[in-house]
């Protein structure tokens, strides 16, 4: 966590390292660094080259929900609800 937060601090040029309350605690940084970390810091890399970029894997397999919750939490917590929600959405918004 701490190598994400010297990587976004050098995006930034501001020391989140130091201070990572500036990143909970304003709604903006949150914001901010939670995108920068979806384009650049996923945690599948060499898959389809996407060196970081989950929205790269999405454009390949967009209904695997596995990958892409080892992209973004770097293991498979929670992946039965997480897989269970994304089928229901799917469902009522009539999704393929």
């Amino acid at each position: 966590m701490e190598n994400t937060y010297k990587m976004y601090s050098m995006y930034r040029g501001i020391d989140f390292v130091s201070n990572p309350d500036l990143v909970a605690s304003d709604m903006e940084n949150a914001i901010d660094a939670s995108c920068w970390f979806w384009r650049h810091k996923g945690g599948i890399t060499k898959k389809y080259c996407a060196n970081g970029d989950i929205n790269i894997l999405i454009e390949h397999e967009n209904n695997n929900v596995a990958m892409i919750t080892l992209a973004v939490n770097g293991g498979h917590n929670g992946l039965p609800e997480r897989q269970a929600l994304f089928d229901k959405i799917k469902n009522e918004w009539g999704l393929k």
